[in-house]
């Protein structure tokens, strides 16, 4: 399973997630490179109770694997310049983090997540597999949802405002994406830019100024 996984991210031309830059992958990719550790196999038991023999080496198999472009031992995380994090683009952008919920009540995707990540956290530490497979398969469908209205009508993110500038509920820009699922937003849309920039103007009321010391008034 694990080297057919790796088959997938290799063939993949995008990886599309939330938070998974700073979870899901990260993960997902210890646990494909620990595959290509030496298993004893003559440390479990069969079906019958009977020991098997001898030791295999999933390192070697690997290797072979990797001449069809499917290793993972070689290079822990050789798939992160395909990552599309809308959580990480939502950093990025705006300077804040959102949530999946949160981001898509502000696309108004009205396909719902069946609960919180932190429930997710419990499922697993109680070993209630089916109540955490039901919850992330849900996820991949609200992502899913998500990623089509991104990609058919832009990305709203909410914006951040700082200093004496405050938020408002209008502040907000609009993510768009090319062909090649690159995010970029038009200059007409740059709110983040036009709030943030404009500490730098010295007609702006929200301009900075420094003193002989270097602080900002």
């Amino acid at each position: 399973m694990k080297q057919d996984i790796a088959r997938l991210l290799d063939d993949a031309e995008c990886v599309v997630a939330f938070n998974g830059i700073n979870f899901d992958m990260p993960f997902i990719v210890q646990w494909l490179h620990n595959s290509a550790k030496k298993i004893d196999a003559s440390d479990a038991p069969d079906a019958l109770g009977k020991r098997k023999a001898p030791p295999i080496d999933t390192a070697a198999t690997l290797r072979t694997i990797s001449q069809s472009g499917a290793s993972v031992g070689a290079d822990k995380d050789r798939w992160k310049h395909k990552y599309l994090d809308f959580c990480r683009l939502s950093k990025d952008y705006t300077g804040a983090y959102i949530s999946l919920h949160n981001a898509c009540l502000r696309n108004k995707i009205t396909v719902a997540k069946s609960g919180s990540g932190l429930q997710a956290i419990q499922w697993a530490k109680d070993k209630k597999w089916d109540l955490l497979e039901s919850y992330c398969m849900q996820d991949v469908v609200v992502l899913l949802a998500l990623t089509q209205h991104a990609v058919g009508s832009g990305l709203t993110l909410p914006v951040v405002g700082y200093g004496k500038r405050k938020a408002t509920q209008t502040d907000s820009i609009v993510l768009c994406f090319d062909t090649a699922m690159q995010p970029f937003v038009r200059e007409s849309q740059d709110v983040y830019g036009a709030i943030h920039k404009d500490v730098f103007d010295p007609s702006s009321p929200n301009a900075l100024y420094f003193d002989k010391r270097g602080s900002g008034k």
